[in-house]
């Protein structure tokens, strides 16, 4: 799926938040949680030892962006950030807000996997892709205007 994504084949929920010629950003394609944004590159890198310093800067100020605009806009405080090598090819770092839903499985990391997959079918809504769309809206106008 990320070379599809990549490849623009493939539109995330919302559509996308970012995206230029190294990283694209938008939902979680697989889950639907509002704020759950994953920055991803759009070239094969296999592991984060792969990609350039600089564009690695850049990636992380976006993701700071992300989670300050998060944070004002819809008082999340906390994430949990998940950076995986196993993406068959595009690197991806997972920004998922911590919700109050999240504690019925459990606060550790292990119980992350449960939720999303919980998640998956309690909250394949229309309230939940409306929740989406309008925080990809708001994402995209506030880093627009950051450029």
């Amino acid at each position: 799926m990320g070379c599809q994504i990549a490849a623009n084949e493939i539109r995330v929920p919302g559509g996308d938040i970012w995206r230029d010629d190294e990283w694209q950003a938008g939902h979680d394609p697989n889950n639907f949680i509002p704020g759950f944004i994953v920055f991803g590159t759009i070239r094969h890198v296999h592991s984060i030892l792969e990609i350039p310093d600089t564009s690695l800067q850049f990636c992380w100020r976006l993701i700071k962006n992300v989670r300050q605009i998060l944070g004002r806009q819809y008082g999340i405080e906390k994430f949990v950030t998940i950076q995986d090598d196993e993406t068959f090819g595009h690197f991806h770092i997972s920004l998922l807000p911590v919700c109050p839903e999240m504690r019925r499985f459990g606060g550790s990391v292990e119980n992350i996997v449960p939720f999303l997959n919980w998640s998956k079918k309690a909250w394949n809504t229309p309230e939940k892709t409306r929740q989406i769309e309008e925080t990809a809206d708001r994402l995209r106008f506030w880093l627009n205007t950051r450029r």
